[in-house]
Parts: C-alpha cells; sequence; structure tokens
C-alpha cells in the first residue's frame, strides 16, 4: 500500500512538473507583454494610456491605447499616437524609428490605434505614446510622452 501512495505521489509531481514547464515555453512575442501596460501619461486633465499591441506582422505593429480622460482647459489636443526606437528606452518625435500618428485634434474619449510601418524584423523596439498639445492662448505646440516605454521584439 506505501509503495502504490508513493507511485501515486511521483505520478502526480510529476505531471505537475511537466504541465508547469510546458507552460514556459509559451512565449508571447511581444515580449514583455505589452497587453497589460497600465501606464498612462497624465497632464492636465488628459489621461491616455501606454497603450497594448493589438496586432504585429513582419514589418509593422498596431497599438491600441485609450483616451479616458480630457479636460485641459489650458491646450487642446492636436496630435496623438505612438514613437518607436530601437536605440532609446523613451522615444520622441525627435528621436524616433517609427511613429503612428492620428494627424488630428481629438476632443472625445475612447480608443484610438497607432500603425507603425517599416520596421526591422529580429529588431527590439521601445514605445510609448504622446499627445502633441497646442495651448489655447499662445497657439505654441509642444509635447508630453509616458515616462515608460514598454518592449517591442520581432523574431
Amino acid at each position: 500500500m506505501k509503495n502504490f501512495l508513493l507511485l501515486i505521489a511521483i505520478g502526480a509531481f510529476l505531471a505537475v512538473s511537466m504541465s508547469s514547464s510546458c507552460k514556459k515555453d509559451l512565449i508571447i512575442d511581444p515580449i514583455d507583454d505589452p497587453t497589460i501596460d497600465t501606464t498612462y501619461l497624465i497632464i492636465e486633465g488628459v489621461r491616455v494610456s501606454n497603450g497594448a499591441v493589438s496586432e504585429y506582422g513582419h514589418t509593422h505593429v498596431k497599438i491600441k491605447a485609450e483616451f479616458a480622460k480630457i479636460v485641459a482647459e489650458s491646450f487642446t489636443i492636436a496630435d496623438y499616437g505612438h514613437v518607436v526606437s530601437k536605440t532609446t528606452a523613451l522615444p520622441t518625435i525627435e528621436n524616433n524609428d517609427g511613429v503612428g500618428a492620428a494627424g488630428e485634434e481629438r476632443t472625445t474619449l475612447g480608443d484610438f490605434t497607432s500603425h507603425i510601418t517599416g520596421l526591422e524584423p529580429g529588431t527590439t523596439y521601445n514605445a510609448q505614446v504622446f499627445i502633441k498639445k497646442k495651448n489655447k492662448t499662445t497657439g505654441v505646440e509642444t509635447y508630453g510622452y509616458t515616462a515608460k516605454s514598454f518592449s517591442l521584439h520581432y523574431a
């Protein structure tokens, strides 16, 4: 009876060990699973998510993000989207390897998708959301970015 219980215990241990090791083989590509990124860009009454990859192909990516709040008194949102870079951790409009911009003013809440093309296979990119702010008084345009980017890797 002890041998029988020992065999059952060993069998259960092996089953759990094998199922755990199989889960390690399920690697999501893009790395760091940006589908769970909850970083937000928050500037004076505007709150927009950093985004999540909604689709990617051999040389392109689509990143879906959301405007959760838009109550800015001193500026309008003149443009918005995502920037990516393979050389810097925090890409900007001036320093990037790809931009997916809407090219329009934003006044409503909800989702949007940035489409970035021309990416290189076998390359890791850092991506982050941006907004272009236009001062309501002076008309001066400046950019705002999240403080954290997320990684995309193409095998």
